[in-house]
This record gives structure tokens, C-alpha cells and sequence, in this order.
């Protein structure tokens, strides 16, 4: 390995030390990665690797700040992690890159149970989700992944968009996973945690009162109410396609573990179409309070059809 490819590697754990800045995740590595790929074409045997190593122990050392409780920190860890991933490639010795990939493994497994495993890239998930570390199995990885996004996906902070786009990658993530869960698996047992644990009234209320109950001047934060308001709009989407989901499979399931205020408020975010779908469905179970309500609810809507079409239900409904 030559000076100047070694003397990049010391700058980058240099700068790592200092944290003066995030360079070292960005235009440094890029650097760096751009000198080792000259080094490896033209020194394909070359094991003179002992500085390489030590940067990726130190990136994977960073990793450790996903405890710390600030959307920054979660985000940084994710890319310390995909960094020591991707040096890892150059190492060219096959029994000494299986076993840094092994150590990647327990920090892997340690993001899966942090606010990072949503900023962590689908290739990487995919490729360290499918290998089996400490007795845990890939479903096992899954189902912690997605509880982790799932609880994520409820911090929501309408006067900081670093929170809500922390709440936004939750929310995608989850909605990603739990969808490739159930085509993996076909167990869909856990929708009646994962769903209702989105929290969908809680953001539905910050998304019908945002801005306006939250910043006095408006004009002042334009471009946060821009960035907030589209995290919240893009949120809400994805839970309730996880709610037209999860009705598709089993509305059943829903009446009996969600409570009416919750299906009132999902049903009130719902566009015209899948709600009349949605309430048109529910009202074909007999005799049932949690229908009833919901639908006494809607008889004093804003909007006619709505109102018309609760009391037609509701009619039918009692006298079914």
C-alpha cells in the first residue's frame, strides 16, 4: 500500500477523532475509496492492509453513537456502518474479509434495535438481515427490524423537521418490511400490533393542525413547514395504505382489536374512494357497537354524501 493511500486512511480516523465535520463519511471516504480502487487494480496481492483495517474498526466503533438520543446520531451511524461495509471489498484476503464481515454482523445486530436500522440502506439490510448472528434467525431480524421502525415511526416533533423525517424513514421503512415480511412468511399476526403501534390518529391530528397550531410566523419558516408538511403528507399515505392493508386481509381482526376512535380517525384521512369502500365494509357486520358508532359519528359530517350515506348504512345496519 502506498504513502498517499495510507496517509488518507490516517486522515480519515483523524477526523474521526477530532468530528470536525462529517467529511469523513462523505467526500473523504469518496477520496479514499477512489485511491483504493487504483490500489487494488494495480496491487491485486498486495496484503499491506493494516491501515484499511483500522478505519474500518474505527467506523464501526462510530456505530456506537446510534445510542444516543438525536436524529443526527441515528442517521450517522447508519452511514459509519455502510462505510465499513463497503471497505471491507477491498480487503483481499477471504478468510480475514469473512471475519470483519462477522464483526459488521454483531453491529448489525445491535442497529436493529436502534432508531439507525431505518437509515441503514435496503442492500445492507438485506445482506446482513439474511445472515444468522448470535442464534438469531432472519425472521427473528425482521420482526425486531420492524418493531424498531414501527416505534420510530410515531416520534413525530411538528417543530423539527430532522424529527419528522426520523419519523418518515420509520414509517417507510416499516411499511417496506412488514409487506416483504408477510410475502416471505405469509404470517400475518403481527398486523395487529405493528399497525395500530404507527400511532395513525396521533400524526393524522399534528397533519390536520399543521401548520397553523404549531408556528405563529409562518413566513418566517417556510422552508421547515415545507420539508415538515411534506414528511407528514408522504407518513400519512403510507400508513393508511398499511391500514387498506391490513382491512383487505382481515376486517374482522380490526373491529375486534381497534377501538372505534381509532377507526374514526383513520377513516376521516382517507380519501373519498377508499372510504366509502372501507365503511361500506365495516357496516356488513351484524349488529355490531363499534360499527354503530362509527357510523352515528359520520351522520354529522361536514360533507353531505357522507352524512347521507352514514344514515343509509346505519339503517340498514340496526335493522339487519
Amino acid at each position: 500500500m502506498n504513502e498517499t493511500l495510507k496517509l488518507s486512511l490516517r486522515r480519515i480516523r483523524k477526523k474521526i477523532d477530532k468530528s470536525s465535520g462529517y467529511g469523513y463519511l462523505y467526500h473523504y471516504f469518496d477520496d479514499t475509496v477512489k485511491l483504493l480502487k487504483e490500489w487494488q487494480l494495480s496491487n491485486p496481492n498486495d496484503e499491506d492492509n493494516d491501515e484499511l483495517i483500522s478505519t474500518i474498526f474505527k467506523y464501526k466503533s462510530e456505530c456506537d453513537y446510534c445510542k444516543y438520543n438525536s436524529p443526527g446520531w441515528f442517521k450517522y451511524a447508519a452511514r459509519c456502518f455502510y462505510c465499513a461495509d463497503y471497505l471491507v471489498q477491498f480487503i483481499g484476503n477471504k478468510s480475514l474479509h469473512d471475519c470483519l464481515e462477522n464483526e459488521l454482523s454483531s453491529t448489525f445486530d445491535m442497529l436493529i434495535d436502534s432508531e439507525s436500522i431505518s437509515f441503514v440502506e435496503d442492500s445492507l439490510f438485506d445482506k446482513y438481515c439474511l445472515k444468522e448472528h448470535n442464534g438469531t434467525s432472519v425472521r427473528d431480524n425482521y420482526i425486531r427490524a420492524i418493531n424498531k421502525a414501527v416505534y420510530t415511526a410515531h416520534l413525530h416533533h411538528p417543530l423539527k423537521s430532522d424529527v419528522e423525517h426520523l419519523a418518515y424513514c420509520g414509517c417507510k421503512f416499516a411499511y417496506k418490511r412488514v409487506l416483504e415480511y408477510i410475502e416471505k412468511y405469509e404470517d400475518f399476526s403481527y398486523l395487529k400490533e405493528w399497525i395500530p403501534g404507527l400511532s395513525t390518529p396521533h400524526l393524522a391530528d399534528i397533519w390536520y393542525r399543521f401548520p397553523e397550531s404549531y408556528i405563529h410566523d409562518q413566513s418566517r419558516h417556510r422552508h421547515m413547514i415545507t420539508s415538515i408538511k411534506r414528511y407528514l403528507d408522504d407518513s400519512l399515505e403510507l400508513h393508511l395504505k398499511l391500514w387498506e392493508f391490513w382491512y383487505d386481509y382481515d376486517r374482522e381482526e380490526i373491529l375486534e382489536v381497534v377501538d372505534s376512535d381509532t377507526l374514526i380517525e383513520v377513516l376521516e384521512v382517507l380519501d373519498d374512494v377508499p372510504f366509502n369502500r372501507l365503511l361500506n365494509g365495516l357496516a356488513q357486520f351484524p349488529a355490531n357497537e363499534k360499527v354503530i358508532t362509527i357510523l352515528e359519528h359520520f351522520t354529522h359530517d361536514d360533507e353531505v354524501w357522507v352524512v347521507n350515506l352514514s344514515r343509509e348504512l346505519l339503517k340498514s345496519h340496526i335493522n339487519s
